[in-house]
C-alpha cells in the first residue's frame, strides 16, 4: 500500500470518527502523520443528526436535557442550524455560534449570527429548550425571597473573628 493510500483510507477512517491513535496504529504510521496530514488535507468529519452534542467539558454551562435535545433533533432545522442552537445557548453569543459552527471569520459571522437568530424555526427551538430546562429548576419564588432575605440580614461577625 503506497503512502498516498494509506492517506485515503486513513481520510475516510478519520470521516468515520476513528480517533488518531487508532489510525496510526492500523497504518503504520506515527500519530503525528495522520494529525499532519488532517491539517495538510483538511480533514473534516461527517455529522449526522445524530452526531448534535453538547460539549460535555463545559462545566459552567447548564447542559439542554435529553428530552429537549431529541426534540431538537426531530425538528425541521437543518443539522448546522441545530448545532447553532446548541452552541447560542451555550455560549448566548451569536457571532461566536455562529464562527464555531460555520467556520467563517469575524466580518462574516457578527451579521450572520444576529441574522440567524431571526429565524423562527431557530427562536422556536431556543424558547422551548430554555423551557425544558427552566422545569428542572425546582426553586420555589418563595424559597428564593427567603434564601435572600438570609442573606441580606447575615451578620459579617458570624463568619469573621476581627483582632484588637
Amino acid at each position: 500500500m503506497t503512502d498516498a493510500d494509506k492517506r485515503i483510507a486513513a481520510q475516510h477512517d478519520y470521516e468515520l470518527g476513528m480517533k488518531y491513535k487508532d489510525i496510526a496504529t492500523k497504518y503504520g504510521v506515527s500519530i503525528n502523520t495522520v494529525r499532519s496530514w488532517k491539517t495538510r488535507y483538511k480533514w473534516q468529519r461527517n455529522k449526522s443528526k445524530k452526531d448534535v452534542h453538547i460539549n460535555q467539558k463545559d462545566v459552567h454551562t447548564k447542559r439542554p436535557t435529553d428530552a429537549a435535545i431529541n426534540q431538537l433533533n426531530d425538528s425541521n432545522l437543518k443539522d448546522k442550524q441545530k448545532a447553532f442552537v446548541l452552541d447560542y445557548l451555550r455560549l448566548f453569543n451569536a457571532t461566536q455560534a455562529y464562527i464555531n459552527v460555520y467556520d467563517v471569520d469575524y466580518s462574516n459571522a457578527k451579521t450572520s449570527g444576529p441574522r440567524l437568530l431571526e429565524n423562527v424555526g431557530i427562536q422556536k427551538q431556543i424558547k422551548q429548550i430554555r423551557k425544558a430546562n427552566l422545569k428542572e429548576v425546582v426553586i420555589e419564588p418563595l424559597d428564593l425571597i427567603e434564601d435572600v432575605t438570609k442573606e441580606a440580614k447575615a451578620d459579617i461577625s458570624n463568619y469573621l473573628d476581627f483582632g484588637s
